[in-house]
């Protein structure tokens, strides 16, 4: 017997519930999930703590996330309109993510500005964002 999660499925492919079950099998715990619930057509799909390719259904589901079955796959809310999906089921910002969070000694929590298509620096020291992302540089800038 092994620890395993499942998640519970709406209608609309949205996970509205996880649960765990001690169990053998996935079949186990799908069927102890359907009876608990009194339910035996609910939608119930393992999901995997350690999710990051096809074979454990990319991410571990949260409730709110979407179920893709015909990629078998797991994905969270899209953040933002703008953002895609890419091939292993992650939100990928327009602008790539800044890979650094330091100017200097300065440490800046990156935000994603939707209506300026850009990475934001906050300045949680100061309240207040100082710096923006720039791509082409590879360097935050100060505004």
């Amino acid at each position: 017997m092994a620890i395993k999660n499942f998640a519970l499925i709406d209608g609309n492919d949205i996970v509205t519930n996880i649960t765990i079950y001690d169990v053998d099998s996935e079949a186990e715990g799908v069927a102890l999930y359907r009876a608990a619930l009194g339910d035996n057509t609910a939608n119930v799909v393992e999901t995997f703590q350690n999710a990051n390719d096809a074979s454990t259904r990319w991410n571990f589901a949260g409730i709110g996330y979407t179920w893709d079955s015909a990629n078998s796959a797991f994905y969270e809310p899209k953040p933002f309109d703008s953002w895609t999906l890419d091939s292993s089921y992650q939100w990928q910002a327009p602008v790539t993510k800044p890979n650094t969070d330091y100017v200097g000694d300065i440490y800046l929590i990156s935000q994603w500005n939707e209506g300026e298509s850009r990475w934001d620096g906050f300045n949680a020291t100061t309240d207040t964002v100082e710096y923006v992302w720039n791509p082409n540089t590879l360097a935050w800038d100060s505004i």
